[in-house]
């Protein structure tokens, strides 16, 4: 077998070049309020491994849940006024004045949010 010549090395400005007209690609919409369901469990599967992950064996103890309020678009009639629904989310932390509130999404993704009044 022949050897084959080795390729010429880049130069920093065709790498430069080639990585600006590479094809840019942009991450999917990601929800954070959807996730999946554990039987038995008021808590989705990414958020049981976000407690894990945050502290290991704290998703077998008790942890404080808190019902973020969501508002939704009526499917039926558009122009009606939205529905609240309620999700409960694990709750890591409340700001000191109380309208604040650290949750973990049903998406695992650890986000502050208003706290309901």
């Amino acid at each position: 077998m022949a050897d084959t010549p080795e390729p010429p090395a880049l130069t920093g400005l065709e790498v430069k070049i080639a990585l600006q007209s590479w094809p840019k690609v942009r991450p999917s919409y990601h929800d954070v309020w959807q996730g999946r369901k554990v039987e038995g469990s008021p808590w989705t599967l990414e958020q049981i491994a976000t407690l894990e992950k945050r502290k290991p064996g704290s998703s077998e103890k008790r942890v404080w849940s808190y019902e973020v309020p969501l508002l939704m678009p009526r499917a039926d009639d558009p122009w009606a006024p939205y529905r609240t629904i309620y999700l409960r989310c694990p709750l890591i932390v409340k700001s000191r004045d109380g309208r604040r509130v650290k949750i973990i999404t049903p998406s695992g993704e650890i986000k502050w949010t208003d706290a309901k009044i």
